[in-house]
């Protein structure tokens, strides 16, 4: 009987011990997914939704993952996604988004925020996806965005981002693009950033006030396939091997600058250039032969430089006499 006894109060013990594990694991998930809801409310609470999407759809009577724009994962039910691009959102952003701590991608573009961008989001360690673009977002580009360790694609295109180009941002060794044309960056891009992105294909920090020589750094990009430095005030000589320090390149955009020295002696080796834009500079001599060869090129813009077109008038005659 003693022994009967026993068994049942363990068995006893086991079943209470389930149960009180069960109510933990509920209630974890209850406090997280409140904290999800929590950090979007206080969003919804910073903004003027002009265009009435979040305010019809954003209620605590409805569960947060079925918010309109809004995606959890199937596995831990906590929000992943937060897709609000061109949502008519007027305000600024909240640094309770910080909390979302399952957070891969966040699009927040095309809207009318403004305001720095919180320090808080360098919580967002499961952070992939970060589009600002056409905003009015300020204050100095940030360092802490270099905490993103997971980052594959920043974009920040169209605000009035000032101060330089963080180092910091170095240490995202998975980035895959960068947009930050049309800003107020001044400066010149840091030579950590030639040694660090190995995997970066898209570069686009045109418009803006960067300064200094052609950046060197980015010739060790050998991934590179659109590089755009548009309207800065670059000067110094051109990088006649850039072809050969770039062959993946299809789209180079250096116009508006004050670029020098001879074209690229090297244009023959960016084999796969579909556009070649670097008009506007103080560009000399003349135009390669090769540059005719390039069948894939599309768009080709050399004016107002000191270009000779000695060579083409060769070519085309050649051409005809053929």
């Amino acid at each position: 009987m003693k022994s009967v006894t026993l068994i049942s109060i363990e068995i006893a013990m086991l079943i209470l011990q389930f149960v009180s594990n069960s109510l933990l694991v509920v209630t974890h998930t209850t406090t997280n997914i409140n904290t999800d809801e929590v950090a979007l409310l206080s969003l919804k609470a910073h903004v003027t939704d002009t265009g009435n999407v979040i305010s019809s759809h954003w209620s605590v009577s409805t569960p947060v993952c079925n918010w309109l724009g809004v995606t959890c994962k199937i596995r831990h039910g906590r929000v992943a996604t937060l897709n609000l691009r061109n949502f008519g959102l007027v305000g600024t952003i909240p640094s309770h988004l910080g909390n979302l701590s399952f957070l891969e991608h966040l699009d927040l573009s095309n809207n009318t925020l403004h305001g720095n961008i919180p320090k808080e989001l360098a919580r967002l360690r499961r952070l992939n996806y970060l589009n600002l673009r056409f905003n009015y977002l300020d204050g100095d580009m940030p360092g802490w965005l270099g905490s993103l360790a997971k980052l594959r694609h920043l974009g920040l295109t169209s605000n009035k981002l000032s101060g330089s180009l963080p180092v910091e941002l170095s240490n995202l060794t998975m980035l895959k693009a960068i947009n930050l044309g049309n800003n107020l960056l001044k400066g010149n891009v840091p030579q950590q950033w030639g040694i660090s992105f190995g995997n970066l294909k898209y570069l686009n920090i045109d418009d803006n006030k960067l300064t200094g020589q052609f950046p060197l750094p980015i010739l060790n990009m050998s991934s590179l396939i659109f590089v755009s430095f548009t309207n800065n005030s670059l000067s110094g000589p051109f990088p006649l091997n850039i072809c050969h320090s770039l062959p993946n390149l299809k789209g180079l955009y250096l116009s508006i600058n004050n670029l020098n020295g001879r074209r690229p002696s090297s244009i023959k080796l960016c084999s796969k250039l579909q556009d070649l834009s670097i008009s506007v500079n103080k560009l000399s001599g003349p135009i390669p032969g090769e540059i005719w060869n390039l069948t894939t090129l599309r768009t080709l813009y050399l004016g107002y430089n000191n270009l000779k077109a000695q060579l083409l008038y060769t070519h085309q005659n050649s051409k005809m006499k053929g």
